[in-house]
């Protein structure tokens, strides 16, 4: 992930005063840089666009290939996953989304990286039934050898290429720090449609807000919807983030019904190192209205590096 986009090419059209967004079309969205609605309750995806901050359109993707509670099936093993996967008979899946705050990195966090992120797809190397795509949206962070934390945003479509960005490529965009600063703490919005990316940051003491969306096509695999820390450099250390939380976690299915993973057949997944160890501890589904409909959360802790 070398690749950066700056948001001095892609600002976007302002949004008029007073205009109505529940009337304006996904096309209208795209030219003001705010996230599509689909199924989403209304109050929520208002709240969204509230807190957008400086909207910056992205770049266009040429995709290439892309009860109370049920069951929480099965948790897999893996070696850079860990977080919660919808799947089975509620897909397929439109859209996904959540809410959470950039974890600190401990200061005594040994050298590596970590990853929080919202994505539809991409399962097949995790759960069975899952698919080859994936497009997602997240914050990682880097913890450095001088001690220093690192944080960077970013949007990645596996199977897709940015025909538009020469500094994106060959399918992920990772958001130029002075256009888009992250840093500890900060509330990360992010939704995840079958064609459009969107990462919005709420701020905080130091900087002010930000929001990027990108769009392409064609639909991505739509086989699963995701919610997940990863360890993307494999083998290294995964950094100690300690914990994060993923609130207001929802999900659109392919009968246009908008829920979470609580009231879906869905797995989640254990990010082991190859002795078969937890590197990190993935909670239980718990019921949290702090975000809204449909007020699903869930916590996932840092144990040990590798």
């Amino acid at each position: 992930m070398a690749s950066t986009v700056s948001a001095s090419s892609s600002e976007c059209d302002s949004l008029p005063a007073n205009v109505d967004i529940t009337k304006l079309s996904n096309a209208d969205l795209d030219r003001y840089g705010l996230p599509y609605r689909g199924s989403m309750p209304l109050a929520k995806w208002e709240s969204i666009v509230d807190s957008a901050g400086q909207h910056v359109c992205g770049h266009l993707v040429d995709g290439k290939r892309i009860s109370g509670g049920r069951n929480r099936t099965y948790g897999y093993p893996t070696l850079n996953w860990a977080g919660n996967v919808a799947d089975g008979v509620d897909g397929p899946y439109s859209e996904a989304d959540a809410v959470y705050y950039v974890p600190t990195i401990a200061s005594n966090s040994p050298v590596g990286v970590s990853a929080e992120w919202v994505g539809i797809g991409g399962a097949g190397g995790v759960i069975p039934g899952g698919g080859d795509g994936l497009t997602q949206a997240g914050v990682d962070a880097i913890k450095n050898s001088n001690g220093s934390t690192t944080y960077e945003a970013w949007v990645e479509n596996l199977l897709a290429t940015y025909k538009d960005s020469p500094t994106c490529g060959p399918n992920v965009c990772i958001l130029e720090s002075q256009y888009y600063p992250v840093t500890a703490g900060d509330r990360i919005q992010v939704v995840v449609t079958q064609n459009q990316m969107y990462i919005g940051d709420g701020g905080s003491s130091s900087h002010g807000s930000w929001s990027f969306e990108a769009t392409y096509g064609p639909y991505p695999d739509d086989k699963t919807a995701e919610w997940i820390v990863e360890a993307y450099e494999y083998p290294g250390n995964l950094c100690n983030f300690q914990s994060v939380t993923f609130y207001g976690m929802g999900d659109t299915q392919g009968n246009g019904t908008y829920t979470g993973p609580f009231w879906q057949t869905h797995d989640f997944t254990k990010l082991q190192n190859n002795n078969g160890q937890n590197l990190v501890s993935v909670g239980p589904l718990i019921y949290n209205t702090t975000f809204g409909p449909p007020d699903d959360s869930n916590e996932i802790t840092w144990i040990m590096s590798q």
